[in-house]
């Protein structure tokens, strides 16, 4: 067993705070051999080969920030310090592996004064670190990079999978999941971007909905038993509460012989996955997923569960989803018109206890009915009309023409009265279709922060 970690001590071989530390623990007589400084870093990262170990650091260094190597052959001692790139900042993201006798280290670089120029990067070596060449992985640039697993075969096939979301200045983003592949040992790359869609056996196709208003994060990828078999996982929020859902190459990810498929079922708890380590794998015949699931709607607890899966039970859950049909039809714009008719009627009566049902599941598992109540009653509602109801997926966006104004009244820290004389307005809220039902998402607009997740 290899271990590597760092810690912060100075010492005669560093002038730096962190240094890593690298040590063996022999399986057989459980002797830990004696505690050996690297080089100084952060991050420490090392990969295993059959000619030894790889250790990689990102320190300051005469040249500038460089992500540097040190190579240690088996039974062998450390060699000097080899640069692999000059990168003036890096994120966590930094990650090392092998393909066949070619090693490997991928970063996530922030380029430019606010360092939101986001460069998946990283090098190969094909004679134990003595040299690097260094690639980027194009299909990437420009997005903050959450996640990153990696996959690779002694054949040359190598498979990522990444959590992405551009950080543009005034625009809210969500999470994507992407696949970045290579056929020929790191040669050449290419990124998947449109792997969610609708649940198909066979190719994505474009979903019921606009994606892109829900979040997908921390996707996972594994080699199956048979030559080409890929399994890719990840946690999508198209359902409001988080779900897993998977697809299905038999050739390392070129197609999908299965798409979108949902791994869990509708049964009022939300599913996830960690961005690391990698949670999926393959054994005894089946992919095994071990996600975790929310103990309720506050998301505070969660507990780990694993899922199993073969290629045939992948098959039956795919042919389920193909079922599921869309929420967009007229009964339904009709039952969620009401539903915004009767949250309006009670607010005009002032029956918050009746308002605060029809909140969504997340914004009342953590505030209680009776500091609802305590929040409401200061503005009168006196008319209300439905304008439109916009369904799309899970989440709607419904306008309502309302009355209101504001009685005199006293603030509490001043003393000061203060009253609105009645107006009329357009209110946009959105609805969420959660436990079969259509819920009214709770907005404190003053900061703009919801309870749910999506």
């Amino acid at each position: 067993m290899h271990l590597l970690w760092y810690g912060e001590k100075k010492l005669d071989e560093s002038s730096e705070l962190h240094n890593l530390y690298y040590r063996q623990l022999d399986s057989k007589t459980q002797e830990l051999s004696p505690i050996e400084w690297v080089t100084p870093g952060i991050y420490p990262l090392l990969s295993v080969g059959d000619s030894g170990d790889m250790v990689y650091s990102w320190m300051k260094t005469a040249l500038g920030n460089q992500i540097v190597s040190r190579f240690r052959p088996e039974n062998g001692t450390f060699a000097e310090a080899v640069p692999v790139a000059t990168v003036p900042e890096i994120s966590p993201v930094f990650e090392a592996f092998r393909s066949g006798s070619r090693w490997f280290t991928v970063w996530l670089a922030q380029y430019g004064a606010d360092k939101r120029d986001f460069r998946l990067e990283g090098a190969h070596s094909d004679d134990d670190g003595k040299t690097w060449t260094r690639f980027e992985i194009s299909g990437l640039a420009g997005r903050d990079i959450g996640s990153l697993q990696i996959v690779s075969d002694e054949a040359g096939h190598i498979l990522m999978a990444a959590t992405g979301r551009k950080r543009l200045p005034g625009v809210e983003t969500k999470q994507d999941v992407f696949l970045v592949r290579s056929f020929d040992r790191g040669d050449t790359w290419e990124t998947m971007s449109e792997i969610r869609g609708g649940t198909t056996l066979g190719k994505t196709v474009p979903a019921k909905m606009d994606l892109s208003q829900f979040s997908a994060r921390n996707p996972v990828v594994a080699f199956g038993e048979k030559p080409g078999e890929v399994l890719f996982v990840w946690e999508d929020w198209r359902d409001i509460r988080g779900k897993l859902y998977a697809s299905l190459s038999n050739d390392y990810g070129r197609t999908w012989a299965l798409s979108n498929v949902p791994l869990t079922a509708d049964d009022g708890k939300s599913y996830g996955l960690r961005f690391e380590p990698n949670a999926l794998f393959f054994s005894e015949g089946k992919f095994h997923v071990i996600a975790e699931r929310a103990v309720d709607d506050t998301f505070t607890q969660k507990e780990l569960v694993e899922l199993s899966v073969t290629a045939e039970d992948l098959t039956r859950l795919a042919k389920a989803g193909q079922s599921r049909t869309s929420l967009d039809t007229k009964d339904n714009q009709d039952a969620l018109r009401e539903r915004e008719k009767g949250f309006w009627k009670a607010m005009e009566d002032k029956d918050f206890e009746a308002t605060y049902a029809y909140l969504d599941p997340f914004f009342r598992a953590r505030v209680p009915l009776q500091r609802y109540l305590s929040m409401m009653g200061k503005i009168k509602y006196d008319a209300s009309e439905v304008e439109s109801v916009s369904i799309d997926g899970s989440r709607a966006e419904v306008v309502a023409k309302i009355k209101a104004s504001i009685p005199a009244f006293k603030a509490p820290t001043t003393g000061e009265t203060l009253s609105q004389p009645e107006r009329e307005a357009s209110v946009k809220s959105h609805w969420l279709w959660v436990d079969g039902n259509w819920y009214r998402e709770f907005l404190v607009e003053s900061r703009g922060i919801v309870f749910s997740r999506y």
